[in-house]
């Protein structure tokens, strides 16, 4: 049966020597015999007994009672109170402290149970501290919150519902875990983890992607690499990072988990698969395995565009010597921009240096042809055709979209063409630094120098449709391109443009070099109707009869129709709306351009090097450098821009403009080695059109370097003629004029040079008129020419007349009056004087100077000095009167 101990009941005993007697032999309190073996064994080293007490921060055995009581100080209650198992054992456990009440740097709160000295307690406050602070225990007192080292709070230190840890000395509070030190360790201690995390992915550098997409990896790893794609080095390195399945881009390692390239780093078309190849490569390969190569490449480069524009845009690099491209080619898109290695030489006949350094993109195959330009057509009746003055009856044709079929109201097919590279409604993306060539030959380049084939079948090089801020940069699109090695065009949809872009260093070559083209206008013809109009019927329109396309008109106001229908020759629009009216064009609703730049432009037609005509080729003979369409403003040159032709039969012509307005070179263009340049305004179009629309105008020119030798041959003033235009280099002491003299000249032959004044009134007026009249007024006369030059200043023509006859009839007595070839007023002033040293087949003995006949206006009479006229029986059949003088043109 248990017995309890009852320590002021019962006594323990024990010895201090090894032989009982009754001076070793002791009784005492058991409780007290217990506490002496404690601190005998060091457990209360601090413990001192008596009964007076120690000082306050040991521990005191109060024998002032019996039995003696263990005792410490309180200093909250600053009283010696009895030891408990809370007091000795439970200083080690936190205590939550009530929710204060007070302000953020006084707090109060409730006594907790214990409040003992050296024991712990947590504290969530309800507002941040903005300095020192203390804490308030109720019915206890205030006591201050520090550190450790005494110091007091730094604002902060208390963080809104954040719990702080606290330890009570007895005479303070102390912050055990300063939130400085709390943040240092946590982020020393994530460091160190990222830093073993690193160091474990640093240990996971693949060779390949094979070898990526066959390991097991572990599941901490945030981050992969490769070391290239088919082989270390060869350009496809990249760093993977952990994604999902959903990611169009990820790829599967073995442990089934999914992983894509990290958009935060500089990307190759190698890391999505691409591979290029040495020039020494391309030509030992031979063509074997190159259609394969071209397919993988093309969708390794289109997957590496499609990933930067997933992610925002940036850079792709392309670094490689030669890349192959099949099938559709690689579109551009948005925000995305291929930078490449660069180009080198490249001279556009086989017998001049080809250099193959840089980046060549090779057009493998026959590239599928898809991309459409609606809306461009050949102007067949509005001015883009025209004729070749070496073959007559054949055409320099502008660039067509469409396929000749139209047929009554059924509107002609579109075309559809191939390109290496090619953006449409795309912005801000950009091509830089490389050659864009078809494939030649058995190993791609050796066409180039020898034999006579065309190559692959590809239109173009580059095409970009639709865009605003587009950049082609340092592009060679040479080769023999059925179409163009470079075509820029909006077309008839509502949002169309070509805006603030820069195509920058661009050679190019093909059946044609290069196009810049918006939709075409269609001039109406004939009287418009309330509601309807006509345009002539063209094998290329494009308009649906079903009506409703909308389309705009001369005033610039949308429209809608019905309708169309045949009308003889032409093409009703029934059903417009609003009505017609005056108007007299119609065009499409697009933007069109506005503030694009292309500077350094070279334009080489096919220049072949086996010297067959285009047309042996089945190719149409084309102009090497082409603009047209509306609207076309502010398309500017502002750099050298070079034309060059071979002279060959389908290659003389340089330049084909029409209507194409406000185009302005600020650099110098040069033309060489054509004949034709063409150029044309509404009124010189008449003369080889049926339905004349647009113009040529605000040709502006800084210099210009071959012109004057085109002129000087009788090239220019066959087929240049722009509405406006000036070139110093042929109206100011032009190039062909090396006197050193200050020359003015217009822009063409037949065309006036105009000076005014001050109040823009017409100042001087220089032109050379030479017409037949009806002469010396009522007799018969075989033939007879009036030719008259004449200067306008201000007011006053001088003049120099020069009157040429043959087969008059001399019988008869009329007087002598010669039709003037100006419309001078009735009461014109008039000064005249007959040269007699020059004037033949007529006696002037005693004749006065000529006066204006007033009974017969704009003639002037010729008589003697006894005032009777001069008579034909004056004169010979055949000969000529010189006459000078001045009239004041009111």
């Amino acid at each position: 049966m248990a017995v309890e101990f009852n320590d002021a009941s019962h006594y323990g005993f024990f010895m201090t020597g090894t032989t009982l007697t009754s001076s070793t032999g002791k009784y005492t309190r058991v409780s007290e015999l217990t506490l002496a073996a404690l601190r005998a064994q060091g457990v209360f080293d601090n413990m001192e007994d008596g009964t007076s007490p120690p000082a306050i921060d040991k521990l005191w055995l109060d024998k002032n009672t019996d039995p003696a009581v263990l005792k410490e100080y309180d200093a909250t209650g600053s009283a010696w109170v009895p030891m408990t198992f809370e007091r000795l054992f439970g200083r080690a456990i936190v205590t939550p402290l009530a929710a204060p009440t007070g302000s953020a740097n006084a707090l109060v709160v409730a006594e907790p149970e214990p409040f003992i000295p050296h024991r712990m307690y947590s504290l969530t406050p309800v507002a941040d501290n903005t300095g020192a602070a203390t804490i308030q225990v109720t019915g206890v007192g205030t006591f201050a919150v520090t550190y450790t080292d005494g110091t007091a709070l730094e604002a902060q230190e208390f963080k809104t519902g954040n719990p702080t840890i606290l330890l009570f000395t007895g005479v303070r509070f102390e912050v055990i875990f300063k939130v400085a030190d709390v943040y240092q360790a946590a982020d020393a201690a994530a460091e160190a983890a990222e830093a073993a995390l690193a160091a474990a992915n640093a240990g996971f550098v693949f060779d390949t992607e094979a070898d990526f997409e066959a390991a097991n990896i572990p599941a901490p790893l945030q981050f992969v690499e490769t070391a290239g794609y088919y082989a270390p080095g060869d350009g496809g390195a990249h760093r993977k990072v952990r994604s999902t399945a959903v990611d169009v881009f990820a790829k599967q390692s073995a442990d089934g988990s999914w992983w894509a390239p990290d958009y935060k780093q500089r990307l190759s078309v190698e890391a999505f698969g691409a591979s290029s190849k040495t020039l020494a490569e391309l030509v030992a390969m031979a063509g074997v395995g190159a259609a394969a190569w071209a397919a993988a490449n093309t969708t390794a480069v289109q997957k590496a565009v499609d990933f930067r524009n997933a992610f925002g845009g940036g850079f792709v690099d392309a670094n490689g010597q030669f890349y192959a491209l099949s099938g559709m080619g690689v579109q551009i898109k948005d925000g995305v921009h291929i930078l490449c290695s660069g180009n080198d030489e490249w001279e556009p006949v086989y017998n001049n240096p080809k250099v193959w350094k840089g980046t060549n993109w090779l057009l493998y195959g026959t590239g599928t042809k898809h991309l459409q330009f609606p809306g461009i057509t050949s102007g067949e009746h509005g001015g883009g055709w025209r004729e070749d003055p070496d073959a007559l009856g054949t055409y320099y044709k502008k660039w067509t979209a469409y396929n000749s079929d139209a047929s009554g109201t059924t509107p002609a097919t579109l075309k559809s063409f191939s390109a290496g590279f090619w953006s449409k409604d795309s912005c801000n993306n950009g091509l830089y630094d490389c050659r864009v060539i078809p494939w030649n030959g058995a190993n791609g380049v050796e066409g180039y120098d020898s034999g006579n084939s065309l190559g692959d079948d590809w239109s173009f090089a580059v095409a970009c449709i639709n865009g605003d801020e587009l950049r082609r940069i340092n592009i060679q699109a040479v080769g023999y391109y059925r179409e163009m090695g470079f075509i820029a065009a909006t077309t008839i949809s509502t949002n169309s443009r070509m805006e603030k872009c820069r195509f920058i260093d661009l050679t190019c070559q093909g059946r044609s070099a290069s196009g810049f083209y918006a939709p075409d206008r269609w001039a109406t013809v004939g009287a418009n109707g309330p509601d309807w109009f006509e345009i002539k019927a063209s094998s290329e329109q494009y308009f649906d009869p079903a009506g409703g396309t909308p389309f705009r008109m001369s005033d610039n106001l949308n429209r809608a129709y019905s309708s169309i229908t045949v009308s003889g020759a032409n093409l009703r629009f029934n059903g417009v709306s609003p009505a017609p009216g005056s108007a007299f064009h119609v065009r499409h609703a697009g933007r069109g351009w506005a503030g694009t730049t292309v500077s350094g432009l070279r334009n080489y037609p096919l220049f072949h090097h086996s010297g067959n005509a285009v047309e042996t080729y089945g190719l149409q003979k084309a102009s090497a450098h082409q603009v047209s369409g509306f609207p076309m403003r502010g398309l500017i040159f502002p750099d050298k821009t070079k034309v060059h032709c071979s002279n060959r039969t389908g290659e003389q012509a340089l330049i084909q403009y029409w209507d194409a307005q406000d185009v302005h070179f600020t650099g110098v263009p040069q033309v060489e080695g054509g004949k034709w340049c063409f150029a044309s305004d509404v009124s010189s179009a008449v003369a080889y059109c049926s339905a004349p629309v647009g113009e040529t105008r605000n040709i502006r020119f800084v210099d210009s370097e071959g012109f004057d030798d085109l002129r000087a041959l009788g090239y220019l003033d066959q087929t240049w003629f722009p509405r406006n235009a000036f070139d110093p280099a042929l109206q100011m002491s032009p190039r062909s004029t090396l006197t050193g003299d200050l020359d003015i000249k217009s822009y063409r032959v037949g065309k006036k040079t105009r000076l005014f004044d001050d109040q823009h009134s017409l100042f001087l007026d220089s032109r050379v008129i030479t017409t037949v009249t009806s002469g010396f007024g009522f007799v018969t006369v075989t033939s007879q020419t009036c030719t008259f030059r004449h200067i306008q200043m201000g007011k006053i023509v001088f003049f120099k007349m020069v009157h040429t006859w043959s087969g008059l009839d001399i019988a008869d007595t009329s007087a002598i009056s010669i039709r003037l070839p100006v419309d001078a007023a009735t009461g014109a002033l008039f000064n005249a004087v007959v040269n007699d040293r020059l004037s033949t087949g007529i006696s002037l003995a005693g004749v006065d100077n000529p006066y204006v006949d007033l009974a017969t206006d704009n003639y002037l009479g010729i008589s003697r000095s006894d005032a009777t006229r001069l008579a034909y029986t004056n004169m010979l059949a055949a000969g000529e009167l010189h006459i000078s003088g001045s009239y004041w043109v009111d």
